[in-house]
């Protein structure tokens, strides 16, 4: 090969791998810049709506467990219910707080009651901490139905001698929750609300429901 066809050789590779000019690469750098500005401004909106989610889906399940555990009567000391309870009416719960004390609360039929709940359903790791979610817990009892309510109607004309005790043994249970809770346990200008209701069976004794503690009327 001589020196000519040599020079002409090495010119021809040099002109075939010419790479991306600067005003290419600037375009592109340009298309991924508006790509990212696009993800990051979405992404916040994405966060959101996952935290909303999540936080609705512990309310609904945290609803589910208090009115199951009120409708058992599952009053006992071995549960850890109680510990999940923050504040009661706005105040430290008082020593030996525990499971039959907070059921007592959330079925108070003489007042009601404002409790701050930290997630029971939520993560392991954060569960009954301060660093997991919590929100504001409002429990309401209506007092006994009354023969008012059903009046002279002919559904309730065959049970007519026991309708007294039935009406005695029924109570309408309102569970109201709100959320975000902030740091000094008042909730966020943006709050949330979640209402569940629920008739109990039972007997109210000094202003408290006992599920499942039925009575036979005097004869």
């Amino acid at each position: 090969m001589n020196l000519r066809a040599a020079t002409t050789f090495s010119g021809t590779r040099r002109r075939g791998e010419s790479g991306f000019t600067m005003a290419e690469i600037a375009i592109a750098l340009g298309v991924i810049a508006v790509a990212l500005i696009a993800i990051l401004g979405v992404l916040p909106s994405g966060l959101q709506v996952s935290r909303d989610n999540r936080e609705e889906t512990i309310i609904n399940q945290d609803a589910r467990l208090l009115l199951q555990a009120l409708k058992s009567g599952g009053r006992d000391d071995t549960s850890d219910l109680s510990s999940f309870f923050q504040l009661v009416d706005g105040t430290n719960p008082p020593p030996g707080f525990n499971t039959f004390q907070a059921l007592q609360l959330l079925s108070d039929s003489t007042r009601a009651h404002t409790n701050i709940i930290s997630a029971i359903s939520g993560g392991i790791a954060s569960r009954g901490s301060d660093l997991g979610f919590r929100y504001q817990l409002v429990s309401e009892v209506n007092s006994p139905l009354n023969r008012t309510l059903f009046g002279n109607a002919a559904d309730f004309a065959l049970f007519d001698t026991n309708l007294v005790s039935l009406t005695n043994q029924l109570f309408d249970v309102r569970l109201r929750f709100s959320w975000p809770v902030l740091p000094n346990g008042r909730l966020g200008s943006e709050a949330n609300r979640y209402v569940v209701r629920a008739l109990i069976s039972g007997w109210s004794t000094n202003g408290v429901i006992y599920a499942q503690e039925y009575r036979q009327p005097k004869p």
